[in-house]
């Protein structure tokens, strides 16, 4: 979803979904290209999607709008659809980790198995990883659940073969307020679930275009919310998958050749929506 424009026209891109909490729908948790689900939807509170002939298993929806190259979609098309994205606010802790404060280095920091707790946040001033540096989110040696929220007040860079490795068993969420420029080897995210790391964009002041641009690896599995930056996911040239969801000011899919949604996604993170699940007329 975007507020502006979305643009699938570098690559012939396939979008589907897939549900990893249901084996009907995934495979041990994954995506499986024989479990394929419908609900690959795209939508823009703007009024063009340049779909650039992709492969679309799901519905796409504009403001009134026009749809270029749409055809090869399975859902339905439609030109009424609205819905304001809820801007993400700076995290207002009272306390968290004092160190690290700044990674430009190799780093490593520590998950907690208490979510929510001082042990698992941390505040960073920016991320900048070049060569070889590498960030570590680490937890358990068992692999049992730990979780960690990151607060970037700056600018998160990965290049070359530096590399964000989130260790299995980690839920990381990671809010950022400057931009996020994301090559190289990328972010390894080692439980392949996009719920288990989610990136939220702090929204921006008026007067400023933050963006991110989000690649490097050929998989990237990750839900990444940041509705006041223009988005740009490069997902690795042909073989490129990305497996998770995106919200932006603006989205660009390039060098991507699919895109799958995990519908698990719907029940987590940000509350974007509210839809009637049942009522009654009463006639007193």
């Amino acid at each position: 979803m975007s507020v502006g424009v979305v643009d699938l026209t570098n690559q012939n891109i396939a979008v589907d979904s897939y549900d990893s909490s249901d084996s009907t729908k995934s495979t041990n948790g994954l995506y499986d290209p024989a479990k394929r689900q419908q609900n690959g939807d795209i939508a823009t509170d703007g009024q063009l999607i340049e779909a650039g002939n992709a492969q679309i298993y799901g519905d796409v929806a504009t403001n009134a709008g026009t749809v270029s190259g749409a055809a090869n979609i399975t859902g339905v098309e439609r030109t009424a659809f609205y819905q304001e994205p809820i801007p993400v606010g700076a995290p207002s802790w009272s306390s968290w980790n004092a160190s690290p404060s700044l990674v430009t280095g190799t780093t490593t920091i520590t998950a907690s198995a208490t979510k929510g707790s001082a042990a698992s946040r941390y505040v960073l001033t920016s991320v900048s990883l070049s060569g070889s540096k590498t960030l570590t989110v680490a937890g358990n040696p068992d692999g049992s659940q730990t979780y960690v929220e990151i607060y970037v007040t700056g600018d998160i860079s990965v290049s070359g073969t530096g590399q964000i490795v989130v260790q299995p068993g980690v839920t990381a969420t990671i809010y950022f307020a400057g931009n996020v420029d994301i090559t190289g080897n990328g972010v390894l995210n080692s439980n392949n679930q996009p719920g288990d790391l989610m990136l939220y964009g702090i929204q921006p002041p008026t007067t400023s275009s933050e963006h991110v641009n989000f690649g490097g690896n050929s998989q990237i599995t990750a839900s990444i919310y940041a509705p006041g930056h223009d988005v740009t996911v490069n997902g690795g040239g042909t073989n490129g998958h990305v497996y998770g969801s995106i919200v932006g000011k603006t989205v660009t899919m390039t060098g991507v050749s699919n895109l799958h949604y995990d519908e698990r996604l719907g029940s987590t993170g940000v509350i974007n929506n509210y839809k009637i699940v049942s009522w009654f007329e009463d006639n007193r």
